[in-house]
Parts: structure tokens; sequence; C-alpha cells
């Protein structure tokens, strides 16, 4: 990337509350160059070289926990975290959205379903299409690619709470290695006598 995400790059979504408070959405633009930046480098991914593109991006680490990240985003809180196994970043997080208390949640409802939903578009766009997981309501509540080096990017959404999440190739093979083990598990439950339990 030769540009370096910053949260000036242009205007937050926002919406006033009837607190005084502001629900604000990081740029379109932003978040996506920040995913990118983070999703698109060769794995695996030494925490030196996180720490790094924490630098890059005008970050800053918590003092208690280096891997805990304030953004630049303007959501007003340690917003971004990373985990780390062996010196090896495993996965990644960060929020595209401020909180807000749960009885505005319905306030601004629209303008959340609007930001995923364009997210989703620009991630289509570079990705291809995603893998939707549906609500109870028939609306995605999330989409995740998987890239050739076959980390996954997703997208989510749970009310007014946008979130991204990444993983590391190791962290998908460990989580389908997971989910293997549990699938043969479950197919063989039925045939242990129940005395063996």
């Amino acid at each position: 990337m030769s540009q370096t995400p910053a949260a000036h790059d242009s205007k937050f979504m926002q919406m006033p509350l009837p607190d005084g408070t502001l629900y604000r959405i990081v740029p379109i633009p932003v978040g996506i160059r920040v995913i990118r930046l983070w999703l698109e480098h060769d794995w695996p991914l030494s925490t030196d070289h996180a720490l790094q593109l924490r630098d890059e991006l005008g970050w800053v680490s918590s003092p208690s926990k280096a891997t805990l990240f304030t953004t630049n985003h303007g959501t007003g809180e340690k917003d971004a975290s990373a985990i780390a196994i062996r010196g090896m970043v495993d996965s990644f997080a960060f929020n595209l959205s401020s909180r807000i208390a749960l009885e505005f949640e319905p306030l601004v409802e629209a303008v959340a379903r609007s930001a995923f939903d364009q997210y989703v578009g620009a991630l289509s766009a570079f990705y291809g299409k995603g893998i939707t997981e549906w609500n109870d309501e028939g609306e995605a509540r999330s989409v995740t690619w998987q890239l050739p080096s076959t980390a996954t990017v997703q997208i989510g959404k749970s009310g007014w709470l946008l979130r991204v999440n990444i993983d590391s190739p190791n962290a998908v093979a460990a989580a389908a290695a997971e989910a293997e083990y549990f699938e043969i598990f479950d197919e063989n439950d039925d045939e242990l006598p129940e005395d063996e339990w």
C-alpha cells in the first residue's frame, strides 16, 4: 500500500444521539485501507512486524498490553487488538463503529446497516463474493472472505457494532482441524455405549 490510512482521509459517518454523544462509523475508504494493510502481507506476521504496522497507522498500544490498540478512528476507546502466539500474530480484530448506550441502538440501526452493506460491497470488489451468515430476520450478520494465502477477513454487524476479524492462515488451519475433530467425534457419538460415558 502506498498510502498510510488515517482518520482524516474522509469525513466520519456520524449521527448525533439524544444524550449529546455521536455514533461514529469509520469512513469506508479508511476502513478498507486498514483491512488491506493487515490482511495483504506475507504470512506469518511477527508481533514485531505488527507493531511496525501499528506505528505506520498512528495507533497507540495500551500501557499494560502491547497488542491492545487505540486507533485514530475516533471511536474513543481501545478498539483494536491482536492475538499473538509464540511471537506470531494469530488473529487481529478492530471496531468500525463507536460504542453507544443500548437504548439508542434502534436509532442507529439504519445507519449501521447501510455502512455494513457499503463495507461488504467494497470488500467484495477486492475479494469477490464472500460467505454470508444470516440472522433470524434474514439479514446478513457477517460476511467472510478467504484469500489465496488462506487468511480470512470477516466483517460482522451486531446491532450498532461493526467489527472486522482477520485470521492468519495458521488460525484458519487450526479452526478447520478443530471442526474436523468435532465432526468425527459427533459422527461416532451414537456408536458409544452409554456406560462408556
